[in-house]
């Protein structure tokens, strides 16, 4: 089963708590962002980034729930 990590940047505001992006997204991104800025070849599609993104945060998290 995967998860989400929960939330990655919850803020209480007053009466008011915002849950924001879960961890499993925030790692994502920062996935993304490293792959991106390495030297990848031109044929390769937004998609497999994308996917490559994906699956490093689901080892990620799953890496934390086996420590």
């Amino acid at each position: 089963m995967k998860t989400d990590g929960g939330p990655a940047f919850p803020v209480v505001f007053g009466d008011s708590a915002y849950s924001g992006m879960t961890l499993r997204q925030w790692y994502a991104g920062m996935a993304m962002q490293g792959i991106l800025s390495s030297d990848i070849p031109n044929e390769i599609r937004e998609a497999q980034v994308v996917g490559w993104a994906w699956s490093m945060a689901d080892v990620m998290l799953a890496q934390e729930a086996d420590e």
